[in-house]
């Protein structure tokens, strides 16, 4: 039987969660900024319930420089510095990755690129099915028919038909397109006046780079000129954009294995960091994720939660919830102080073991329901007298609630 493998690129996913357009800022209640682990976190709850991965693991980019400085001093040196409330988050990433069992592997004087592909070059010789969890075009050279690319936040795979349909390449020439055009970012020079477009033409026509630079004199103009005047550069950048796939690494596949949470240790940190929503999905979500996360979930209630992110679900949702005479609700916020929390969420249950979940506010490119036309319909019942609401300190979900409904709230009593 096939297994699923699933390698996270674990700064690329890191950096993608610092960059996410959210409103506002979130600390855990000693002030610690949370932003960067509550997205991240989310992300890896999200793929092991909905993806159910018979294998993980992240790799980490170590300190230091790599083999890649040796080559090229100036290799990524117009990098800006690490954002300075990031490093204690990546510290607690690891923290959680560590109660939920899932092994963080770096290897010194390498990048995170060539963990993956050392990792993918042994799993050729196993029976598993590679999810590279990144959006990385450099990690495109590692896809083949048991390796794809996934997204995880847009629920997307790249495979070798895929590629070759959105650029006309097979992950073979990929490194080749890579060292023509350069990639500004990595400070790696490629040939000047040579963008991406124009690498993926030579390279479709010619095949590889070596066969290109066997027939350079047959490209005119300025580009042509440039191509050979910086054959040197260009092996070199050719060197730089190769993933190593022989990284010394002593692997155990064994280890990658998803057994499950350190549930008692990962609770108590998600409640440290005031993550309540994800509390509360790790309580509830053995079903989804695993067979059990360990013998203190044995007797956990069958959990069915559902994600109210399309009007068609909040349609349904709504409708049900018309028929409740009480319900729990709960709000997930951005803060702990009520009077300058945004809104990014509501929970509502009003049976054992079921529940729901309202995203108003997420990362980019998250799907999410429309705040205003939301919050406007369910007024109507939160505003009604005879509907009784249970909460753990509703009177904090009622002040985010009335400032959320703005004049909304003004035209109604809300309890």
């Amino acid at each position: 039987m096939t297994k699923s493998f699933y390698i996270i690129d674990g700064h690329a996913q890191i950096y993608a969660a610092y960059y996410a357009p959210l409103a506002g800022s979130l600390t855990a209640p000693d002030g610690e900024p949370t932003k960067v682990t509550l997205i991240f976190t989310s992300m890896i709850l999200k793929l092991l319930r909905e993806r159910k991965p018979d294998m993980i693991c992240i790799t980490m980019d170590a300190p230091g420089p790599t083999f890649r400085h040796e080559m090229f001093p100036q290799y990524k040196a117009n990098r800006p510095p690490m954002p300075e409330d990031l490093p204690l988050q990546i510290e607690r990433i690891e923290e959680i990755l560590a109660a939920m069992r899932i092994t963080v592997l770096r290897k010194s004087g390498y990048e995170a690129d060539d963990l993956i592909g050392t990792l993918v070059r042994q799993t050729r010789q196993k029976n598993l099915r590679v999810h590279i969890c990144s959006k990385d075009k450099d990690l495109e050279q590692l896809i083949d028919e048991n390796t794809v690319l996934y997204d995880p936040r847009k629920d997307i795979v790249l495979n070798v038909p895929g590629l070759f349909e959105a650029k006309g390449i097979r992950p073979e020439q990929v490194a080749d397109v890579l060292a023509l055009a350069g990639d500004t970012s990595d400070n790696i020079p490629g040939v000047p006046d040579v963008g991406p477009k124009t690498a993926q033409q030579w390279i479709q026509k010619y095949g590889s780079l070596k066969d290109l630079l066997e027939h350079r004199d047959e490209i005119k103009g300025k580009r042509g000129n440039n191509l050979r005047a910086n054959i040197e550069q260009l092996r070199l950048a050719q060197k730089l954009v190769t993933i190593d796939c022989d990284v010394p690494l002593k692997i155990n596949f064994d280890k990658f294995e998803f057994n499950g949470f350190d549930q008692e240790n990962l609770e108590k940190i998600f409640h440290n960091l005031n993550f309540s929503r994800l509390l509360s999905q790790i309580k509830t979500t053995t079903n989804d994720v695993a067979d059990s996360f360990d013998s203190g979930t044995a007797n956990a209630v069958p959990a069915d939660y559902i994600l109210v992110d399309t009007q068609d679900a909040f349609d349904d949702f709504y409708h049900k919830l018309c028929k409740q005479k009480v319900f729990a609700l709960d709000t997930e916020t951005t803060g702990i102080n009520p009077v300058a929390a945004q809104l990014v969420g509501l929970s509502f249950s009003w049976q054992a073991g079921q529940g729901y979940y309202l995203p108003v506010r997420v990362p980019l490119g998250q799907k999410h329901l429309d705040q205003e036309k939301t919050l406007k319909k369910l007024t109507q019942i939160l505003a009604n007298p005879e509907v009784k609401k249970i909460g753990q300190n509703i009177k904090y979900d009622c002040i985010i609630l009335r400032r959320a409904l703005h004049y909304c709230i003004n035209r109604h009593s809300f309890p």
